[in-house]
């Protein structure tokens, strides 16, 4: 049985495979638990997801949250996709406690790499857990009730983190883009088919 029965059909299906897979986006690693600042204690189930197009395998690693910090130590790896579900168990116990950042890491079939990191985990075994700090504004008239009676306190003013905008996500001018491209493929797509069976039939009449 043959697979493709036109040869430059077969040609220009695979003269635009990586022209595709150029223009697709790929999904990040996603990681559902832990969350950047949670408290970590004994045996953690890390949960997410590392399905992606081209997907070949899966890291999660450790390291220190300190911009100095170069080395990652690895907890699991693995070259099964998953989809909201475990990507390893990691014993906290066997670390210092501190504050830790995970790295989630995904290797695709063209020598790419996409990674998804999640600092500022407190791994609290050994220690006491220390509330976060909040940046407080003075002056206010609020008022908290300590044992019955009344005392003046400070609202409390969370300090935002400004997050960088995902490369990866789809916008408007890259959808544009896809679609022309799209067009175009097919334009030439049946070009091809079309001067094939033209010049097929001619052979034909001969």
């Amino acid at each position: 049985m043959k697979i493709c029965q036109s040869p430059i059909f077969c040609l220009l299906a695979v003269s635009f495979l990586p022209l595709w897979s150029a223009v697709l986006p790929q999904e990040r690693p996603r990681v559902e638990y832990p969350q950047a600042g949670e408290v970590l204690q004994g045996v953690v189930t890390i949960r997410g997801t590392t399905r992606t197009v081209g997907f070949v395998s899966a890291q999660v690693a450790f390291r220190y949250d300190d911009p100095e910090a170069e080395t990652w130590f690895v907890i699991h790896t693995t070259q099964q996709a998953v989809d909201d579900d475990v990507l390893a168990v990691w014993d906290t116990t066997t670390i210092t406690d501190g504050d830790y950042q995970l790295r989630i890491t995904v290797d695709l079939k063209d020598g790419r790499q996409l990674t998804t990191e999640v600092p500022a985990l407190r791994v609290r075994n050994y220690s006491a857990v220390q509330p976060e700090p909040v940046t407080v504004q003075p002056g206010t008239s609020e008022r908290f009730t300590l044992d019955g009676m009344q005392a003046p306190a400070v609202a409390s003013t969370l300090t935002a983190t400004v997050v960088a905008p995902n490369p990866l996500q789809i916008t408007p001018q890259r959808l544009a883009v896809s679609l022309m491209m799209g067009l175009a493929g097919a334009v030439v797509l049946f070009a091809g088919i079309g001067l094939y069976l033209g010049i097929r039939a001619v052979v034909r009449r001969r």
